[in-house]
């Protein structure tokens, strides 16, 4: 059956930025700054509780915070070549210990509530640190060729609700390695049958990288201290191309 929650209250976010963005006829730069407060974020969660009994868990009071700055630049050498980069830095964390209300999955009735232990800990599955360098180079009147590099790091492992109901464990989740990528593009533009046309091949992950770029969290006790370690994760595609086509009407 369906039913209407009555505690269900309207997401809210606050926000204020701050920026600064420079241009000349060769150089374009953009600083930015940003503090934003997420509340009264929801979400619904299954897991199986010890006694095999299938629970659901509904959060309506989860709280973030999102604090950063990010940067990004051009820079024209000549009408052959312009590099570019940009650089990314934030700290993103659960702000408050949230309250979940617990359901029977198979009844739907209210069992109790549990408290997550979330207060401080980073967001996961988002890169917190990001740093790019990018080039293009124009080697003939229609053909032009770039790459770009991107890092990340301070990225944490995922983890479900029921993984921080325990008081003790307040440690944060397991950080995967940073890790680059490298990937490039090669441009041809052509007239087809009058119109602008334009021929286009990418290749991601030039270099063949191997990298971890989704985890999930494992939490380990050892006499009442808790780390945490690497469950399972998803790694980045190998070397791989597309081609695109675009004509101009």
């Amino acid at each position: 059956k369906n039913d209407v929650n009555p505690d269900l209250q309207n997401e809210k976010i606050y926000a204020a930025e701050l920026g600064y963005g420079f241009v000349n006829r060769n150089f374009r730069l953009n600083v930015n700054g940003y503090y934003s407060v997420w509340d009264d974020i929801s979400q619904l969660a299954s897991f199986q509780a010890e006694n095999g009994q299938s629970v659901n868990a509904f959060v309506s009071d989860l709280k973030e915070t999102h604090l950063g700055i990010e940067l990004d630049a051009q820079y024209t050498i000549n009408r052959w070549v312009n590099i570019g980069g940009l650089l990314s830095i934030g700290d993103w964390k659960y702000s408050n210990d949230p309250v979940a209300d617990l359901y029977d999955d198979q009844t739907q009735e209210p069992i109790g509530q549990g408290t997550l232990y979330l207060k401080d800990l980073k967001v996961p599955d988002q890169p917190q640190t990001q740093v790019g360098l990018n080039a293009n180079f124009r080697i003939a009147k229609r053909i032009d060729l770039g790459a770009q590099w991107l890092y990340y790091a301070n990225l944490y492992a995922q983890y479900t609700l029921e993984d921080r109901t325990n008081p003790d464990d307040r440690a944060q989740a397991w950080k995967l390695p940073s890790y680059g990528i490298v990937n490039a593009r090669a441009a041809w533009r052509f007239q087809f049958a009058g119109l602008d046309s334009q021929f286009q091949v990418n290749c991601y992950n030039l270099f063949n990288t191997t990298a971890l770029v989704e985890a999930e969290d494992r939490a380990v006790e050892d006499n009442g201290v808790y780390t945490h370690t690497f469950r399972k994760g998803f790694w980045a595609w190998g070397r791989n191309f597309n081609f695109a086509l675009k004509v101009n009407f």
